[in-house]
């Protein structure tokens, strides 16, 4: 075996491996090999990397052959059992050695010379690369532009913060010492922030993970430690992330291709409704509908989530959708021209036997269209023209007509008008804005609120979002517009809400401020708990399964300013009276705290488990334990009641 040393006395073999050695660490390095050389195999550049220490970078850096070949490599360029620098590039361990010797030599100090603000280091000082080169060079450092950025990348092993920080140079320290003392410190600063240990314990716990290895494995997370990790916010946030990236594009994804086929195979949508979806023209289409017209299209089976698209139309869960759920814009078209004919002729079908009608189909025969069953475009449009219709928007003209014409071939028949007759579509689609009816419906919630409830948000769940899916349909609006008595035009107040024709108002449309103020609420849970029931378990610290109000809101006050979270009195009066947490295993939380982030007002109210009791002016909000909860539904509600009662008797603490 050839003795090793220099670049020149090892096998062709081994030569190659160093060259795919260089051009992996290169690229991990983002361009600079001293960078990778640090961060992967030498962080204190002692240059005694070991054959352990090669072999996992090897394989980190994707190394073909792996470890055998770092092995092959390891014995034949390494001397004394350690491989160095210069054992893989000697051009950049010349560097590296030069500045370093450079930095032991420069008065007052590597750190100092770079940071010295006073007569300390300014540890919060960062240093960019134009400023690092100018002063390398002012006190005797030569180097080229290009080697500049190469030794700047040696010492900017983390790209961090656009620039070098003080401790990035900590390995250039010359007194043992001193850098001990400085390491430790850091040490212990970032340990003692809790962000920075949460991230720690969940980057220990991610590697745990990423092994990759069996459970009965001596380095597998153990089954009694797996829920502290699972439960760190850094965790718990991620898993939700990931939950609702994946749903938000899943469901996207399947609604836009599905829209996208019906309009490349039908020419839109309201003509695949009618000849593909409802051929029986009953204006409901159900999930088994859905799968019986994917199964006569096959090139659409393959590409669309059925499940996915479901849940984007179905957003009810009434197990129905109707024409208007698929195609709101073209809905809005169609009901209003029905509402119109309705006033002006009686019906649609009327039109065709209206006097300009018969013109219009007399006078069409004279060229080569000799039909007076049917109807072109054009003429009809002039029929409607001299029926009031307004026909100047070119977008509303082009949706009527391409989706009365069936076949798509340029003509209208009498069946078409029939077909609209007997659609009876909701108030909402033809309903124009109205923003004085909403102005008087707000009034009368405002005035409610004043009788009944002490904030909006209690207004909002109490009337409208009955079943707490942070949305309300028009369904929900209209009984919660008969509960207050409101007398106006309910589908304009409604249209001047849902300016978007979704079919569905947010908190954020029906009363910005409370959707401002869960939001702040959620972003303060979020960054100091990580999901709502971790803020719930960490307050609690008597794990009594209750919180009153002056507790959540010190700890409001407490960390609130951190996130920028300014609640007045009754806003978190509110936010108490409105928080459900539900003890919940770790598989529920995700889809728990998904929910939360789903809708627009940044908080979701979910579960069911709550009992609400109010004595003397005090909310209390009990949660029940995990053995009331395998209890049965009866059992739970004495066992709640008798909580209540028992709770209801302490002396009340007022805000």
């Amino acid at each position: 075996m050839p003795e090793g040393g220099p670049e020149g006395s090892v096998t062709s073999r081994a030569s190659s491996i160093r060259q795919q050695l260089r051009k992996l660490l290169h690229e991990r390095g983002n361009g600079s090999l001293l960078r990778a050389w640090r961060s992967e195999l030498d962080p204190d550049f002692s240059q005694n990397v070991s054959l352990e220490e090669l072999q996992r970078c090897a394989v980190n850096l994707g190394l073909l052959g792996g470890e055998a070949e770092a092995k092959t490599f390891f014995e034949s360029a390494s001397s004394g059992g350690v491989l160095t620098l210069l054992d893989v590039d000697k051009k950049a361990a010349v560097l590296a050695t030069r500045f370093k010797r450079w930095a032991s030599t420069v008065q007052p100090g590597p750190r100092q010379l770079f940071f010295q603000s006073g007569d300390s280091v300014d540890r919060s000082k960062v240093v960019p690369l134009a400023d690092f080169a100018h002063i390398c060079r002012k006190h005797g450092f030569e180097a080229s532009d290009v080697e500049m950025a190469e030794v700047f990348g040696f010492c900017d092993v983390t790209e961090s913060m656009g620039g070098l920080r003080s401790h990035d140079l900590l390995f250039l320290e010359p007194d043992l010492q001193v850098r001990e003392q400085e390491e430790q410190r850091l040490k212990i600063l970032r340990m003692g922030q809790r962000e920075q240990k949460q991230e720690l314990m969940a980057e220990v716990f991610q590697q745990d993970r990423d092994r990759g290895v069996s459970d009965r494995h001596r380095l597998a997370p153990r089954p009694w430690q797996a829920r502290n990790f699972e439960q760190l916010p850094k965790i718990v946030c991620e898993k939700k992330q990931d939950w609702q990236l994946q749903e938000e594009r899943r469901t996207e994804q399947a609604r836009s291709e599905f829209l996208l086929y019906l309009r490349r195979s039908y020419g839109n949508e309201i003509r695949a409704w009618r000849r593909a979806l409802d051929p029986n023209a009953t204006f409901r289409l159900t999930l088994t509908q859905l799968r019986k017209f994917f199964h006569f299209e096959a090139g659409l089976r393959d590409r669309v989530d059925q499940a996915a698209l479901w849940r984007s139309l179905d957003k009810d869960g009434l197990g129905e959708i109707g024409m208007e759920e698929i195609a709101p814009q073209h809905c809005s078209v169609l009901a209003t021209f029905r509402q119109f004919m309705h006033e002006r002729v009686g019906t649609c079908s009327a039109v065709w036997d209206h006097a300009i009608a018969l013109d219009a189909c007399v006078g069409q025969r004279e060229g080569l269209w000799k039909s007076t069953r049917k109807l072109l475009l054009q003429p009809f449009l002039r029929v409607l023209r001299e029926l009031g219709w307004p026909t100047n928007h070119a977008e509303a003209r082009s949706a009527l007509l391409a989706s009365l014409d069936f076949f798509g071939c340029g003509f209208v028949s009498r069946s078409d008008l029939e077909w609209l007759d007997s659609w009876e579509p909701p108030k909402w689609i033809y309903s124009e804005p109205d923003l004085e009816a909403l102005e008087e419906l707000q009034a009368l919630v405002s005035k409610k609120c004043t009788d009944r409830y002490s904030h909006p948000l209690l207004a909002w769940r109490s009337l409208f979002d009955r079943d707490d899916s942070n949305s309300v349909s028009w369904l929900e609006f209209c009984g919660a517009c008969e509960k207050l008595r409101f007398k106006g035009n309910v589908g304009g107040a409604w249209r001047a809400l849902d300016t978007d024709l979704s079919g569905r108002i947010s908190l954020l449309e029906f009363d910005e401020d409370s959707a401002l103020i869960l939001m702040s609420f959620k972003a303060w849970c979020m960054k100091h708990f990580g999901s709502v029931e971790l803020m719930f378990r960490h307050l609690d610290r008597d794990e009594s399964g209750t919180l009153s109000f002056p507790e959540i809101r010190r700890a409001c006050r407490r960390t609130g300013r951190k996130v920028g979270l300014t609640l007045t009195h009754a806003d978190m009066s509110a936010i108490f009276s409105l928080m459900e947490v539900s003890f919940t295993p770790a598989s529920s939380c995700a889809w728990i705290e998904a929910r939360l982030h789903l809708t627009c007002s940044g908080f979701a109210l979910v579960g069911c488990e709550l009992a609400c009791c109010q004595r003397y002016g005090a909310l209390m909000v009990f949660v029940m334990s995990g053995q009331d909860r395998r209890k049965s539904k009866s059992q739970q509600e004495a066992s709640t009641l008798s909580q209540a009662a028992r709770l209801s008797t302490r002396p009340i603490e007022r805000p």
